[in-house]
Formats: structure tokens, sequence, C-alpha cells
């Protein structure tokens, strides 16, 4: 079925197919940093995918960036009641990365050029991430005496060694893609002139899966990271039993097999 020409949502373009929701924030003169409006249009986004039961969820930057982070001519404003304006912000975005992590939908963030700070944060909420090798991935709070707000802190640490994660943390470093492929940030580094085609393909690849597989198998991993392992385990064997017991889909899944030669 044909891409719909797709909606905006703040400073968000939200498009959508039978299995796929693709959101991009669209802020490209200045590399689509942060503000009230592409938090607004992510949150619309995230409503549309959990609504129509999306299989996949991508989440990419306009003009060739990710995202540069917090919106800090924005920020500055907020300082005048905290808990009204910053933390409400700031909260905003946690339940964003929240739900990219925890949603029933594989979360899929496509890096070009920049992504840093809030957009670094966003990236590792992400079920996956793939990047251009040229990209530029870094956390950079501490350039500018912040502190990180939306999971940088225990994120990162399960993507990378403590060392690493220590590393770009306190120097505030800027990698390539093609470096955080190689540190287990994201999973691919593709050439950006091949990027587009190779990002196709795996999002084709993804939507292809049957949801309530990828619902529950999401659940399964949740679990295994959350969890003891004595707990992951059984509730693995819980969930399996009840997958089976329930979805018939599973079952033509293995008939499907049979048939092949």
């Amino acid at each position: 079925m044909k891409k719909s020409d797709g909606e905006r949502i703040g400073d968000v373009m939200v498009r959508q197919t039978p299995h796929v929701v693709e959101a991009t924030m669209d802020r490209p003169r200045v590399l689509n940093a942060l503000n009230d409006a592409i938090v607004s249009g992510l949150e619309g986004a995230l409503d549309i995918a959990e609504k129509n039961d999306a299989t996949v969820l991508v989440l990419r930057g306009a003009g060739s960036n990710f995202c540069s982070g917090a919106d800090l001519k924005y920020v500055a404003t907020l300082f005048d009641d905290l808990e009204r304006d910053l933390f409400a912000y700031i909260g905003r975005l946690r339940r964003i990365c929240d739900r990219l992590a925890d949603g029933p939908f594989i979360s899929l963030a496509l890096v070009e050029g920049f992504a840093l700070a809030g957009g670094y944060e966003i990236l590792t909420a992400c079920d996956m991430a793939v990047a251009t090798a040229d990209a530029s991935i870094g956390d950079r709070h501490l350039e500018y005496a912040l502190a990180p707000g939306l999971g940088a802190t225990v994120r990162v640490a399960r993507h990378l060694t403590s060392k690493q994660a220590r590393y770009l943390a306190f120097t505030g470093e800027i990698i390539t893609g093609a470096q955080a492929a190689a540190w287990g940030l994201v999973s691919h580094a593709w050439p950006a002139e091949d990027f587009e085609r190779q990002s196709r393909l795996l999002v084709d690849r993804l939507a292809s899966r049957n949801r309530f597989a990828v619902q529950l198998y999401k659940r399964m991993i949740l679990s295994g990271e959350r969890e003891t392992f004595a707990e992951s385990m059984q509730y693995e064997e819980r969930a399996f039993r009840e997958y089976q017991s329930q979805h018939v889909d599973a079952r033509q899944g293995v008939e499907q097999f049979k048939a092949r030669k």
C-alpha cells in the first residue's frame, strides 16, 4: 500500500502505512532541537502508533540531522517557574522516551547527522538504532553545565560498558556513527549514500513481523532487562504457553514452514 502523505502534528511530520508509523522531527534550521511543538508532535505520533496497533514506529529528523537535543533558547524561557515549566517540559520528554522503550511496537531510530544530548537520549530509548557512518553522536550535557533528564545515566549504561558510558558523559566527545556501531550504541552504520536504501529494507523487514509475536517478544526482552534471571525465565515460560494457546498465528507460522520446500 502506498505511504500516506501524512499530517503535521506540531513540528513533527507523521506518515502511516498499515504497519508503520514514521515520525520526522521537522525543525531542520535548528537541527531539530526539541521545543514544545516537537514534544507535542512526538506525543501525537506515539498516540497514533498505539491506537493503530503499529508494528514499527520509525523516528528520524528532517534535513539530514536526527536531533541536536533540547532547544536551549526555549529552555531559557522555562526557569521562572521550574515546576510548572521546565520540569513539566522535561517530564513530557521523559515519558516520550519511556513510551519508545516500553511501547507495543518496535521503535527504530534512523540517525543521520547530529544526535546530541536529548537527541542522544532519545536514540538510546529506542529498541533499535542505525546510523550513517559519518553521523555525530554524543552526550553534550556537561558542555553547558547541564545534567541529563531523559534517562541517559541509566539507558546508555545498558548499551555500553561502564567506562564507555562515563567517557561520553564526562568528556562530551562526539563520536561517529561508525564508532557508535563498534561500541554497540547503534547496531549498524551505513555509508550516507546507501543509508536510505538500507533503512527502507530494514523497515520493510520489521513491518513484516507478526504484531502479536512482536508485542510478546518485546515484553519478554523487557522482563529480561529489568527482572531477575529466575523471574524472567518464569515469565517467558508463562508468556510462551499463553501465546501458543491463544494465538492461531503461531500454529500457522509452523504450517507455513512445513509447506516450504
